[in-house]
């Protein structure tokens, strides 16, 4: 299944995948996360820009369907350049 969602360009937006990593991992009570890197043909600012990708938290009052979902303890605090 998420070989053809990947592939589906109407759906990703992101264009082709070059190259992939993941990593399944299992919390304690036994739920599964996963770590994911993809290499893509479409450049990170341009992703940005077409707010494929985010690196902001959401604002409640613009998104509150969004609002909560990061708790504090998840939110990094450090500065990146």
């Amino acid at each position: 299944m998420k070989n053809s969602l990947w592939k589906n360009l109407e759906l990703t937006n992101w264009r082709e995948i070059l190259h992939f990593f993941e990593r399944v991992e299992f919390q304690n009570r036994g739920a599964a996360h996963t770590y994911e890197c993809l290499w893509t043909t479409k450049s990170i600012n341009d992703m940005i820009k077409d707010n494929v990708i985010r690196a902001d938290l959401p604002d409640p009052e613009k998104e509150p369907e969004c609002g909560g979902l990061a708790s504090p303890g998840e939110v990094c605090k450090k500065g990146f350049s």
